[in-house]
Order: structure tokens, then C-alpha cells, then sequence
């Protein structure tokens, strides 16, 4: 980027694609007649009022933004983006209810660790007891046994407040099982 005196206007606008505009005088500085026949060129005008001669964004090879547009495109912008805020909030209330949820489980993940060792003592002993010739490894079975009793214990928390009454309803499984 370079700046250029305003006698030299003529020879910098010719050999430039991209110019931009920001001086502090009265009336346009840059004329239509500059700029015809010289090719494509992108003139970005920041003052204000206008220094470039509205009758220059007529020409097919100039594209003209001024200030006004530029402000134009901000509000626009910044319109589309409020737009979008409802739509953004309803992602982080969604997340920040599941972060919770899972915060509120971790709570319970030792208990339901406890559970967890008590249950495989007695399922174990009562598969031992139980054992036939169709089943192999009565501690497979065990554990798969015991992960559904948890989940179970694990769903039944997720879903109400008062956890003692599920805690029994869980063990009563096991036990009517």
C-alpha cells in the first residue's frame, strides 16, 4: 500500500486494481473520467462526504463501495447475527442441561462403583449355587448381570429426585429376580 500525492491522481489510478479513498476534501476528487477505459479496478471510498464522483460506480470495469455501503453491510451483518443469538442459546441451555445431567450421574458413579462390588459377591455365590452343565463361565453371566442391574440403578437416578426409593426399587429387583 502506498499513498500518492493528488497531482500524480491520474498515473497512480491507472496502474492501481485496488484503491482506496479517504481524504478530507469538500467535493469528489476522483472523476469518472480518471477511471474510463482503465481497466478493472476495486475503489473503496472512507471519506466522507464521498470523494469519488458517484457516476464512476456506472462504469462495467469499477466496482464502487463507499462508506455508507460498508456501514450498510455492518448493520446488515451485525442483524444477521443477533438473528442467529436465540438459535446459539437454545444449542449452550441444550449442552449445558446434558453437561449437567452427566455432572449430576458422576455424582453417583461411587455408590453405584459400591453396588457395583457388593452385587458380584452375591451374584457369584448365587450362580455358583446354581451352576448347570449349559453354562460355562458363571462370571461372565455375573457381570453382565450386575452392568444391568446398574444401569437400571443408573436410569432410575437420571429420571426422578428422590433417590432412596430408587435405590430400594433397584435392590428389589435384584432380589425378586
Amino acid at each position: 500500500m502506498k499513498c500518492a500525492p493528488i497531482e500524480d491522481i491520474e498515473r497512480q489510478l491507472e496502474s492501481s486494481d485496488i484503491i482506496l479513498v479517504a481524504t478530507s476534501a469538500n467535493e469528489p476528487i476522483i472523476l469518472k473520467s480518471h477511471l474510463e477505459n482503465k481497466g478493472v479496478k476495486l475503489i473503496i471510498d472512507l471519506s466522507i462526504p464521498c470523494n469519488v464522483e458517484q457516476s464512476v460506480g456506472l462504469l462495467d470495469d469499477v466496482h464502487l463501495i463507499n462508506i455508507d455501503q460498508i456501514s450498510k453491510m455492518k448493520d446488515d451483518t451485525i442483524k444477521c447475527r443477533e438473528a442467529e443469538i436465540p438459535k446459539a442459546e437454545k444449542i449452550i441451555q441444550k449442552h449445558i442441561r446434558i453437561f449437567a445431567e452427566w455432572q449430576l450421574m458422576r455424582q453417583n458413579a461411587p455408590i453405584l462403583r459400591s453396588i457395583k462390588l457388593k452385587l458380584k459377591d452375591i451374584i457369584v455365590l448365587r450362580h455358583n449355587g446354581f451352576l448347570n452343565s449349559e453354562t460355562k463361565c458363571p462370571y461372565i453371566s455375573a457381570e453382565q448381570e450386575i452392568q444391568q442391574i446398574v444401569n437400571k440403578m443408573a436410569g432410575k437416578m437420571r429420571t426422578g429426585n428422590n433417590m432412596g426409593c430408587h435405590y430400594l426399587e433397584a435392590i428389589n429387583e435384584l432380589i425378586v429376580r
